[in-house]
């Protein structure tokens, strides 16, 4: 991947909330899509992991924090060569996620910060932090889990502005970064690149 990755991920994006890329996702996407006011709210963000796992072709997609696995579902149908790990501390999210039977997720119930260890140093294509929502549990993550990215890979991070720990916490990054307005809510999303 590019410099460049993080343009490419913010016109995608911004394709994607102008309504000029439409949405070629399979019927199952979409149709869990609209499940409940909740998971409507999130559709152009989920349209856009879906979009960009089928730009970047990732070997290895981590995501930490499954709540209901609708993230990682389109991860892993955006590109279905990619191996997709999704942990996440609550068995409950973890099982709804393994339901989809998705050949290519792997579930993990386990704190993430735990779970840093298990991956290898610049080896994750695309990393995707959504667990605990705190400044001190986000900062834990970028610290363990930004050394398993591969040079060039990029790092998504979800509610960049949830609250000042968040934003505290997101604006210390250091690494190139972009934030994606109009994609998720009132909460923010952001990515940077390693």
């Amino acid at each position: 991947m590019t410099s460049a990755a993080l343009g490419t991920a913010w016109e995608i994006s911004n394709g994607i909330v102008r309504g000029e890329i439409q949405d070629n996702r399979p019927e199952r996407l979409k149709t869990i899509g609209q499940t409940d006011w909740s998971t409507r709210s999130c559709e152009l963000y989920h349209r856009f992991l879906f979009a960009w796992a089928e730009q970047i072709q990732p070997s290895l997609v981590v995501e930490t924090g499954t709540d209901r696995g609708y993230s990682g579902i389109n991860l892993a149908l955006g590109c279905a060569s990619a191996k997709v790990i999704s942990i996440d501390n609550r068995s409950l999210c973890s099982d709804q996620l393994a339901e989809l039977d998705l050949p290519n997720v792997e579930t993990i119930t386990s704190d993430s910060l735990k779970m840093a260890e298990r991956f290898q140093d610049h080896s994750v294509d695309l990393l995707f932090l959504d667990s605990h929502h705190t400044y001190e549990h986000l900062s834990k993550e970028i610290e363990l889990y930004v050394p398993k990215v591969r040079r060039g890979g990029v790092v998504l991070v979800d509610d960049i502005t949830m609250d000042e720990g968040m934003v505290k916490a997101w604006d210390s990054i250091v690494y190139p970064k972009r934030t994606f307005d109009g994609m998720h809510g009132t909460c923010g999303f952001g990515a940077f690149q390693v």
